[in-house]
């Protein structure tokens, strides 16, 4: 070995970098290859060191055994949490000295200089002390600087104690430096045992809670305590753990640190811990708290009366238990959430999937069972009989994994002279009442045949007092035919009141439904069987600009609509119906003179409209509609002082606000009226 370069066991050479650091027995340097790779020279210390020359060679012969033995498991193994780091080479110094290569690994000191997460600082020496537990074996050295981390994530543990260290432990320990710090206040001075490792393990949690990283040197006190169980707390929910466990993991890590730093070691417990198994289950413990979960669901289990899960009690009660098994420090009940799904296995929804029977009353037992696990007692009354599917799913609270989730089938048979219940009634539900426009009948005058109006809609029948069968619309008569003769056609009952919608809208605002015109037909008159009467024949409207008679002469429409009740009507024994009709609909009969009375019915024709005091006779038009308030144009119309008030009552009934409007104005008048009165007086 030169001051430049060193040639290992296998004949490559290495290139001399900056050291590393300063170990019990040895120094360690980086060096770096001809293809540029870093590796790691560890070599012992010499006589300039101010140690043992001797015992720091022995040493280092005895590392490269116990590296062989694989104390710390099998390289690669895939049981082994905590491995020991391979050994590359071995460099010659000369003199029976010699080097340990070993690959470039990432320390735990490192990790802990760039922010080690508390939760990833408590799984690494929970990992630690079960492996040195099953190994059988302490390593007494233990440091951040010995902890190292392999490529694929497991634990290297490096320069563990040998012989020749514990034999000369008080002049090596003394030269250490800082890392003395990890080692117990009785070091040196006792035989190496456990309670070495426990003290180092507890040291690196505390150090990972330090903002300086640094550990409790000769333990801790109440108060120091106390600030580290808020740190931790704060860490915790930075970290994603369950809020519901985390006040409970800092009081359980706060009092395994006390006692794990605690100077006294007789008796354990209270003071520290001799077992690094027993440290191994506390710091799980402390892990699983952090995110707890549940690890298994058992078989959910009929009772002893229910064979093959079959059920027969003539109430439907259904019971099962199970037994559910969670992370350590998870044995309350309340810690935990659980749902019941029971489905119909003979029963589909509308998707074909079993139907999904609701469970309104479930009893539920917990008791705890002698191995740490919940088991869980459930019942459900009032089951129908059939064939189901349960699944019952646990969790823990504010936990955010998956449930774990338990399934059976079973079946409930009806006990004797069951009857099932009746099924529900299917509700439809009704369509809703969006007026339509019907469709008349509506003669062509070119061919001589019946045409359907293209509006949509139906014509709804309204009876009066006794209902009576769906009546068609009624045709529009063709010449030389009568009604009652047309083919495909019934005639409509005589004596119906006809609604259709008024031809004027209301105004945007309105939002009631515009009223309806009423128009009752009085009974028509049956004439002689040879002599029946004419029907009125119903033509087109000419043009305004036809004239009739004299040239400047217009043809009056509103004259022709309202003479058109001057037809007596046969009359026809038909209970009174309602037909709805819109104003569009209803026909302009064409004004054709009356035939003479025969001399065989001298009986004069009834009046086609019912009398009404409240009405003159002069505000009727057309087949009897009010010509004044509700078709506007049909009839006659008052020009006098009723007609005014008429009109004006009409408007106030069409527009909510105007007459609104109208009455606040009346009361203000009147109370300015009042006012003044008052006053004068």
């Amino acid at each position: 070995m030169n001051s430049e370069t060193v040639t290992d066991s296998l004949g490559r050479t290495w290139q001399l970098g900056p050291p590393l650091g300063r170990g019990t027995w040895g120094q360690s340097r980086s060096v770096r290859d001809a293809t540029g790779r870093e590796a790691v020279l560890k070599v012992p210390l010499g006589a300039s060191d101010g140690v043992d020359a001797d015992a720091c060679a022995i040493t280092a012969r005895e590392q490269v055994e116990f590296i062989q033995d694989h104390a710390f498991g099998l390289p690669g193994a895939s049981g082994a949490t905590v491995q020991s780091p391979r050994l590359e080479a071995t460099v010659d110094l000369g003199q029976g000295r010699i080097g340990l290569l070993f690959p470039r690994y990432t320390t735990l000191e490192k990790r802990l200089e760039s922010g080690l997460p508390l939760s990833e600082a408590l799984a690494i020496a929970q990992r630690i002390a079960s492996a040195l537990a099953e190994a059988g074996r302490a390593h007494g050295n233990l440091k951040p600087s010995n902890v190292w981390f392999g490529e694929r994530g497991e634990v290297l543990l490096a320069d563990p104690c040998t012989p020749a260290v514990v034999a000369r432990s008080a002049s090596l320990r003394f030269a250490e430096g800082p890392g003395r710090a990890f080692l117990p206040p009785e070091a040196g001075t006792t035989r190496l045992g456990p309670s070495h490792d426990t003290w180092a393990l507890c040291q690196l949690v505390w150090a990972a809670l330090q903002p300086q990283r640094q550990p409790a040197a000769g333990g801790v006190d109440k108060l120091a305590l106390a600030g580290a169980k808020d740190r931790a707390h704060a860490a915790f929910a930075t970290e994603g753990s369950n809020p519901r466990f985390r006040g409970r993991v800092s009081e359980r890590l706060g009092a395994l640190l006390s006692r794990g730093l605690s100077p006294d070691r007789e008796p354990s417990p209270p003071f520290r811990f001799e077992s690094l198994r027993e440290l191994g289950d506390r710091v799980a413990e402390v892990v699983a708290l952090v995110r707890p979960r549940i690890v298994d669901v058992g078989r959910l289990l009929p009772p002893a009366s229910a064979r093959d899960a079959v059920f027969t009690d003539p109430k439907g009660q259904v019971g099962f238990s199970v037994t559910v098994g969670g992370t350590p420090g998870v044995s309350d009940a309340d810690d935990l959430v659980c749902g019941l799904l029971l489905t119909d296995l003979d029963k589909t929804d509308d998707e074909g999937r079993p139907l999904r029977v609701p469970v309104d009353d479930a009893d539920v037992d917990v008791a705890a069972h002698p191995s740490g696990r919940l088991r869980f007692q459930f019942t459900v009354a009032a089951v129908p009989p059939g064939r189901y599917r349960l699944r019952v799913a646990f969790a823990v609270k504010d936990g955010g994994d998956e449930p774990q989730v338990a399934t059976t089938d079973f079946e409930v048979r009806p006990p004797p002279g069951y009857v099932p219940p009746p099924p529900a009634p299917v509700v439809t539900p009704s369509a809703l009442p969006f007026p339509r426009a019907p469709r008349v009948a509506e003669t062509s005058h070119d061919h001589g045949t019946e045409e359907r109006l293209t509006d949509p809609g139906e014509i709804d029948i309204e009876p009066a007092s006794d209902p009576g069968p769906r009546a068609r619309p009624m045709p529009r008569s063709i010449p030389g035919r009568s009604p009652a003769t047309a083919p495909d056609e019934e005639a409509t009952p005589v004596g119906a009141i006809v609604r259709f919608p008024r031809p004027i809208a209301p105004p945007d605002d309105d939002l009631d439904e515009p009223p309806t015109v009423q128009v009752r037909r009085a009974p028509m008159v049956i004439g002689a069987v040879d002599d029946p009467a004419p029907t009125p024949r119903f033509q087109p409207l000419p043009a305004p600009s036809a004239r009739v008679g004299r040239d400047d002469e217009v043809l009056d429409t509103e004259e022709l609509l309202a003479d058109t009740g001057d037809v007596p009507l046969p009359h026809v024994s038909t209970p009174a119906n309602v037909v709805s009709l819109p104003p569009a609909a209803v026909p302009t009969p064409q004004r054709a003179p009356a035939p003479a009375p025969s001399p065989s019915h001298s009986i004069p024709p009834p009046a086609l409209f019912e009398a009404n005091p409240a009405t003159e006779p002069d505000d009727v038009g057309a087949e009897g509609v009010p010509g004044g308030e509700d078709l506007p144009g049909y009839g006659a119309r008052d020009t006098g002082w009723r007609g005014t008030v008429g009109a004006v009552l009409a408007l106030l009934r069409r527009d909510r606000y105007l007459s609104i409007g109208v009455a606040v104005a009346s009361c203000l008048v009147v109370v300015l009226l009042l006012t003044v009165l008052l006053k004068t007086c």
